[in-house]
């Protein structure tokens, strides 16, 4: 169901007209609306969350290397 409605999610990014009347459908049905919301706005995969420190800049970097030393102490 979920891989289902990513694949919907993205096919609609492409096409804004249509996005828009079907947002606007289910918009009238709240409890539908809630439902589709929690479940894309679930995320099993861990991969959204992997960042390479050496792809940063280095300000960026450093302040990152912080924040996962602070984290890991908590």
């Amino acid at each position: 169901m979920k891989s289902l409605l990513y694949i919907a999610k993205q096919f609609l990014a492409r096409r804004p007209g249509l996005r828009r009347k079907i947002v606007n459908a289910i918009y009238r049905i709240p409890a539908l609306d809630m439902r589709l919301r929690a479940v894309l706005d679930q995320r099993e995969d861990l991969a959204w969350r992997r960042v390479d420190a050496n792809d940063l800049p280095d300000d960026t970097r450093e302040v990152y290397e912080k924040l996962r030393h602070r984290m890991k102490r908590s």
